[in-house]
């Protein structure tokens, strides 16, 4: 005997489609707000392009502190700890700039929220 579809797995289609639209029309409302709030096409695009540079600069400050944090253990693993602290001094500056490359993106999206939005749905 046939199992019978169940309303949840008739609809299932129709609310990924819906779900799908509605993404859609909220990046096109965004980019109509950003329009709004900034006219000039080449001033939103700078502002893009330094939400772009510090989410650049904080990936790669993150990247830096994972390699320190991988190499203190590899050494602390090798029984070197003295080794391992020295590399610890090298976290702080690739904290603070994660900080301000966070303090960028922070404040710009304040600034502009939907292009915020817009720049993260990238």
């Amino acid at each position: 005997m046939a199992k019978e579809p169940t309303l949840e797995s008739l609809l299932a289609p129709a609310v990924e489609a819906l779900q799908s639209i509605q993404k859609s029309l909220a990046t096109l409302a965004d980019v109509q707000v950003a329009a709004e709030f900034e006219p000039d096409h080449e001033k939103r695009l700078e502002i893009y392009k330094r939400m772009d540079k510090a989410a650049f600069d904080d990936a790669k400050a993150y990247e830096q502190i994972q390699a320190i944090h991988d190499q203190r253990k590899e050494l602390e693993a090798s029984g070197d700890t003295e080794g391992g602290k020295a590399l610890t001094a090298g976290i702080r500056p690739a904290l603070e700039a994660r900080q301000q490359a966070s303090a960028v993106i922070t404040d710009l999206q304040k600034m502009f929220p939907a292009m915020g939005r817009l720049h993260h749905r990238k």
